[in-house]
């Protein structure tokens, strides 16, 4: 009888989460994924000046638009100037991603896929939480496996 009322706290326990999982079941999935140190964003990790802002702004609406019309290679120099002129934004990161790789299936061009797995990283070093950062690092994963270069 001891032994089945010490079963039953044991597991009364482990529902209301005050034992830690032992299984690696039980744990969530996150997929793994390479993150850079934050220092190789760059110089400028807080919000740039007034002038660069608005460069920005015009740049990152300038890809946006070029991107919702299909317009892929001016959405990518577009938005590429946005993230040169604001690193840590995580809007243009995650834009430019999706323009690079969108291009890279397009011209099925490995680099370019490379670089938009790049620019993810940079977003997960951001946000590591960002479900549609971590949505595209697998995107882009998988698209790199089928490329697979050295075959």
């Amino acid at each position: 009888m001891p032994a089945v009322r010490l079963a039953i706290i044991i597991l009364a326990a482990s529902f209301c989460g005050l034992l830690p999982a032992t299984s690696p079941a039980a744990r969530p999935w996150k997929p793994s994924i390479h993150v850079p140190p934050t220092e190789r964003l760059g110089r400028r990790m807080s919000a740039p000046d007034a002038p660069t802002m608005k460069r920005f702004a015009a740049s990152l609406e300038q890809g946006r638009l070029m991107l919702s019309h299909g317009k892929y290679e001016k959405a990518r120099a577009a938005l590429a100037k946005a993230v040169d002129l604001y690193p840590a934004h995580l809007g243009a990161r995650l834009d430019l991603a999706r323009v690079l790789l969108t291009l890279g299936y397009l011209k099925w061009d490995y680099e370019l896929v490379k670089k938009a797995q790049g620019n993810i990283a940079q977003a997960i070093t951001l946000a590591p939480d960002n479900e549609q950062a971590r949505l595209l690092s697998t995107m882009i994963r998988t698209l790199m496996q089928r490329m697979r270069p050295d075959k």
